[in-house]
């Protein structure tokens, strides 16, 4: 059995952070945010500002590292000297599909940026003033409602950009 090649061992790590990346922000849509719903908008935003804070510092690393590991795994398998290393994957060179999966990674980072940041940066002013946030208390709930969809969309970033990882590396020899 042979060891694996460096464009497999980049596309694995680039995979592997997808998934982690997706795993976390789903979880942070579907088992945190909903527990936020009922408190007080001075307590939820409070929590909130805390739980942006902490996860982008999280999932912002691993966005760069998975993206960054399947690009420059697809690079190195595109160059090999080895044309047959870069095999087909139902019609798709492995090394086409590792940069896709880069890309729809990637694609996360400006959607927090130009889609979610108006909602974060709302949330995070109301958490500075206990009692303008707890008369706000429905515009908090709204806030926090569209900040769970939007961030399923990131979810499914790191999710499909794993499958797509993934069949990058089947492809691989």
């Amino acid at each position: 059995m042979s060891s694996p090649s460096n464009p497999q061992l980049l596309t694995s790590v680039g995979l592997g952070t997808a998934f982690f990346y997706g795993g976390f922000s789903f979880c942070a849509s579907s088992l945190v945010v909903p527990l936020l719903y009922p408190l007080p908008a001075r307590h939820s935003t409070t929590f909130f500002k805390d739980f942006f804070y902490n996860g982008a510092s999280t999932v912002v690393p691993v966005a760069l590292l998975s993206t960054t590991s399947l690009a420059v795994g697809s690079y190195l398998l595109s160059s090999s000297q080895n044309p047959a290393a870069n095999n087909r994957f139902y019609g798709w060179k492995s090394s086409t599909l590792g940069y896709i999966a880069a890309a729809v990674v990637i694609a996360g980072m400006p959607w927090t940026q130009l889609v979610m940041m108006p909602i974060n940066n709302r949330l995070i002013e109301l958490s500075a003033d206990s009692a303008v946030a707890d008369k706000a208390a429905r515009e908090v709930l709204e806030l926090l409602q569209s900040w769970r969809w939007m961030n399923f969309v990131r979810a499914g970033c790191g999710f499909f950009g794993g499958v797509i990882g993934f069949a990058a590396l089947a492809g691989q020899r």
